[in-house]
């Protein structure tokens, strides 16, 4: 053992401390003595706190000590003169008794941060966009230097520009005038922010006849025959079936592509007077899922899914004008259930994610949004997709899960990385053009691997997953006047759909295709979006089925026509 003589003499090696590193120097800092012995050697205290220190001759008899205690640095710790240790500071000092006799000893006394001490604390939303007039609730989550929740600690809110937002002493923001501010929450002079951009309320982007997914006119043009209006388990024999009600939590539950056929047979036959039967059942089956308890317990992946279907649905009955007094409840228990927590995640938060979730969530909160006259949150989205789509110069923050990014163009530099890779992207001399990195992780067992690709490749599920949902809020929001999307980052939608089909051909022995089951959905739109692509055709079928996606039957709304 190495000891550090802190005083020339004769010096007795005890247990050591180490000292924090020095110019890349581990010092081990060891009590010693001289004929006097310090109790205990070596002691820990936090700050504010006091250690009681006691001198021993070497005959084991109690010390008087006559020129008493001092310590080699006060500004970590005090003694007084008796021995009594005070901790100011995190750090070591030592701690030395001495007698007239010249006898003396030290202590090594380490003081730490008090124990519960707030370390950090984490405001969620980190931002939000709210009309003027309205309101939004924040929360903070205090933590220790461990990462652990300190639940007894007291929580102070202020607001930058109180002029455009106010916070309540619970958290709760009022918006009073279009700007920004900035929320902060302060818990013992430990702070965290969220930013706030107030912005006034416009007409709602979709007014009946217009239509969320799809115009009275566009609909009034489809046939009503072929596969959809007669085979079994298709669009009009769905609408007639017996519908079983269920949560939007539920996973595996297709009550919403139920309601949306219901929905999409009305709107086709009205005006006729048989159209009112299926929109009463439609109206029926909005007050079934709005009864339901939320499910706090269940997977968000289910609520991002499913909750916007909704939105679709009560537009293309026009629910305002043939049940007000419902639309308003409708209306109320949809903007709810964008900000229940589920698993301290919401669908609101959720549409920051740069994977299949993210894209999700943004289907329901732009079909939501489309549908309550939010323009700001669909301004929001219309953002998010311009940096998810590969325009890193968007200010908008991204979160990127996994512990890896390795499919990414440049996984080192996360500036750069991006939703979908970008037009003629390569690694290793491998086509990287139109993969979705964050979701390709999850497809492949493992990292990229350059000596193992594409033997580590096992699925673009993921990928197509993602893409399912962007389509689907890229309509959306396109309708809404968002048209660049379709187009942006050298069409960018496209080229992931490309690289799903380049993978189906490339890698025939993984037995996979490009967009079948639940999934088919998305051909029509891909058609829809890229008539000249291309790319194969739709095929007649819906699938009805556990893995149920926000949207079905486009074989039949939107298949053999192309954006206006």
């Amino acid at each position: 053992m190495t000891c550090l003589l802190l005083i020339l003499g004769l010096a007795a090696c005890a247990d050591s401390v180490v000292a924090p590193e020095m110019s890349g120097i581990n010092l081990s800092v060891t009590p010693v003595s001289n004929g006097l012995t310090v109790t205990p050697s070596t002691a820990s205290v936090e700050e504010n706190s006091t250690v009681q220190l006691t001198a021993y001759l070497d005959d084991g008899h109690k010390a008087k000590v006559l020129k008493g205690w001092s310590s080699d640095d006060t500004t970590v710790a005090t003694v007084d003169s008796s021995g009594r240790v005070t901790g100011r500071a995190e750090g070591i000092a030592v701690i030395t008794a001495k007698t007239t006799r010249d006898r003396w000893g030290t202590a090594i006394v380490t003081v730490t941060a008090p124990s519960g001490t707030v370390a950090s604390v984490d405001v969620s939303p980190e931002q939000a966009t709210v009309n003027v007039g309205s309101t939004t609730q924040l929360s903070a989550t205090v933590k220790d230097a461990n990462g652990k929740s300190l639940t007894n600690k007291t929580v102070t809110w202020k607001s930058s520009n109180t002029a455009v937002a106010t916070v309540s002493s619970s958290g709760m923001v009022s918006t009073v005038a279009a700007g920004s501010a900035t929320i902060t929450a302060v818990s013992e002079e430990t702070s965290g922010v969220a930013e706030i951009t107030a912005t006034s309320q416009e007409p709602p982007p979709s007014t009946p006849g217009t239509g969320i997914w799809i115009s009275k006119a566009e609909l009034d043009a489809l046939p009503m025959s072929g596969t959809a209006w007669s085979g079994t388990g298709e669009l009009k024999h769905t609408a007639d079936a017996s519908w079983k009600p269920e949560p939007v939590e539920q996973k595996g539950q297709v009550f919403h592509l139920q309601a949306l056929a219901g929905a999409l047979v009305y709107a086709r036959l009205s005006p006729d007077p048989s159209a009112e039967a299926y929109r009463k059942k439609v109206v029926q089956a909005i007050r079934d899922v709005m009864a339901f308890p939320d499910d706090l317990s269940a997977a968000i992946s289910y609520p991002n899914r499913f909750l916007g279907t909704w939105a679709i649905t009560a537009d293309l009955i026009n629910l305002k004008e043939h049940d007000p007094a419902l639309d308003t409840q409708f209306r109320a228990w949809l903007t709810y259930k964008l900000d229940v927590k589920y698993s301290n995640k919401t669908v609101r938060t959720q549409m920051a994610h740069a994977n299949n979730q993210g894209s999700w969530a943004t289907f329901s909160l732009a079909a939501a949004s489309a549908y309550l006259g939010d323009r700001a949150t669909l301004d929001q989205l219309a953002q998010r997709y311009r940096r998810w789509l590969g325009d890193t110069s968007v200010a908008f923050s991204l979160k990127w899960t996994g512990s890896t990014q390795s499919w990414q163009v440049n996984p080192s530099n996360s500036a750069t990385w991006v939703g979908i890779n970008s037009k003629g992207a390569k690694r290793d001399g491998y086509n990287f053009d139109g993969i979705q990195p964050s979701d390709q992780n999850r497809g492949a067992p493992e990292a990229y691997e350059p000596t193992n690709f594409p033997n580590d490749f096992s699925s673009v599920r993921y990928n197509e997953t993602s893409l399912h949902g962007v389509l689907g809020a890229v309509l959306i929001l396109h309708r809404a006047g968002y048209t660049d999307l379709v187009d942006g980052s050298d069409q960018a939608v496209l080229r992931a759909a490309k690289w799903i089909k380049y993978a189906a051909d490339s890698f025939p022995a993984k037995g996979y295709e490009y967009f079948t089951g639940p999934h088919e959905a998305t051909r029509p739109l891909i058609n829809y979006f890229y008539p000249s692509a291309s790319l194969p055709s739709t095929r007649e079928r819906t699938q009805l089925s556990g893995s149920a996606y926000g949207y079905a039957w486009t074989y039949w709304t939107h298949a053999g026509r192309s954006v206006q």
